[in-house]
């Protein structure tokens, strides 16, 4: 009480309502006397009631009231920066995230706007205005509800339809505004080094790319071929968070007799088969470079002799041999037991390798360098009858498996044994 009568002060008055700390479980107010119209702080004030709540104080005969409630949706928290304008006639108030409690899964928070100057049995028509509101990487529909006794009304925008506020009573709206992420596609583009079309396509054919159980979609059969002798292809994965971070991991790329290295690239920066994508925006990409190093090994081809009954009879003896193997070991050189040059040709028809008249001599092994890994088959001119005579002493009886040697070359080498067996 003071001398211009009873007045009523709320918290509204310090900016915004009271807010219990979390973990403070004794909360005291004090009432503190700071001026008097007589003059003395000590005189002239009175008290007449206090009200604690959680809710709006109690509507007053004399008043009117719109209490406006905001829930929000989709959000796994409020932004710090959020805030939302509401507009009530002459009338703005503005809620921040620090106004909003959780819910489950919803986030609410209201405000009260108050009016006075009404007359007994009369009503002034309102809406309700929302502005603001936005959460970058989101899209957010709003739908509004009025209600307090005869009217409800729904729509899809921020303003309200026009409704009556009768003196002395109360109306209440609602804003839900469902917030859903922003998405986009992410374009994958592959690009191979060091393979031929066909074993190209073979490897895009197997490649997956997966990202957050999400797998992209291959925008291709079939690679297409650069201008330097590369390969590429392209996937997309549909449906990405923006602003989300992502791992893009690349499997199947892989191919027999080959060694592989990856570099993945995000937006020029990257080094690994794993593309790491820290937000991702509208128009990111992401390459993987798979750079293909055939694999090669040593062949080694021994000559061996048997039913010999003095082995000097055997020593420095030469035979020869042909040896077959995958197209790409075409052009590889080598010297033979006779050191002469030669040279894996292809074939006619493209489908192998081969080099003949290769001499081996017994005792000391052949010895062919970078060959690509594959199989490969050593067959031996073999004499017919005993005309082969070692030595004037033997002749040829039969060579094992007719001569001929299969091995599957490997990066650790292999080797291939032709054996002979000759009798008195």
């Amino acid at each position: 009480l003071s001398v211009r009568g009873w007045r009523h002060y709320d918290s509204e008055h310090n900016g915004k309502p009271y807010t219990v700390p979390e973990g403070q479980y004794l909360t005291r107010f004090f009432f503190v006397s700071v001026s008097s119209g007589m003059g003395a702080i000590s005189l002239g004030n009175c008290l007449d009631n206090v009200y604690f709540s959680k809710d709006p104080l109690p509507l007053e005969n004399t008043k009117s009231r719109v209490t406006v409630t905001k829930n929000v949706t989709g959000l796994d928290a409020i932004p710090q920066n959020y805030s939302v304008t509401f507009q009530v006639g002459g009338s703005k108030q503005i809620l921040t995230a620090d106004r909003f409690t959780q819910q489950g899964q919803t986030f609410t928070a209201s405000v009260t706007f108050d009016y006075t100057e009404l007359s007994p049995n009369s009503s002034q028509k309102l809406t309700v205005t929302e502005t603001g509101g936005n959460v970058e990487n989101y899209r957010q529909a709003i739908s509004y509800q009025v209600t307090g006794g005869e009217t409800t009304l729904t729509g899809e925008t921020a303003t309200t339809q026009q409704f009556d506020l009768p003196a002395g009573q109360s109306r209440s709206v609602t804003f839900t505004n469902t917030y859903t992420p922003t998405t986009t596609d992410l374009t994958i583009t592959k690009t191979f080094v060091g393979l031929d079309e066909e074993k190209a396509n073979q490897v895009w054919g197997d490649i997956t790319f997966t990202t957050e159980g999400k797998r992209a979609t291959k925008n291709s059969e079939s690679v297409t071929a650069g201008g330097d002798g590369t390969f590429t292809a392209t996937a997309t994965i549909s449906g990405l968070t923006i602003g989300q971070a992502y791992t893009i991991t690349e499997t199947g790329a892989g191919l027999d007799g080959y060694t592989l290295s990856t570099v993945a690239e995000v937006d020029e920066e990257g080094d690994t088969a794993t593309a790491e994508i820290e937000a991702l925006a509208q128009g990111t990409s992401v390459s993987f470079t798979n750079t293909y190093t055939r694999d090669t090994g040593t062949l080694t081809i021994q000559k061996q002799v048997t039913g010999l009954l003095d082995s000097d009879s055997a020593a420095n003896e030469t035979f020869t041999v042909t040896i077959t193997g995958p197209a790409d070991a075409a052009d590889v050189t080598f010297k033979d037991a006779s050191n002469s040059d030669k040279k894996f040709v292809l074939a006619a028809d493209g489908s192998k390798a081969e080099v003949a008249n290769v001499a081996v001599q017994v005792g000391t092994n052949l010895v062919i360098n970078n060959l690509p890994t594959d199989e490969y088959t050593v067959q031996e001119t073999l004499p017919t009858g005993n005309t082969d005579i070692l030595n004037g002493k033997y002749y040829f009886v039969n060579a094992q498996n007719d001569g001929k040697a299969n091995v599957i070359l490997d990066k650790n080498g292999k080797t291939a044994t032709i054996t002979n067996n000759y009798a008195p």
